[in-house]
């Protein structure tokens, strides 16, 4: 996993990748407060959400 923040600590966090063999999933810190009306988020955690990317193509366009 490797985080981004602007600062020390959980407070400061801003995003995570986290790799795996199907893709990488991009982490929204508070996610859950952010208008999504293409659905383009997913998890069901009570703060955090994600983005499951499986293959370059998946940075250019989003679902309909």
């Amino acid at each position: 996993m490797i985080a981004y923040s602007y600062g020390p600590g959980c407070k400061g966090l801003v995003c995570t990748l986290i790799l795996s063999r199907k893709g990488v999933k991009l982490g929204i810190v508070r996610g859950s407060e952010l208008p999504d009306p293409k659905q383009l988020l997913e998890g069901s955690g009570k703060v955090h959400r994600f983005v499951q990317l499986n293959a370059p193509a998946d940075l250019k366009h989003a679902p309909a």
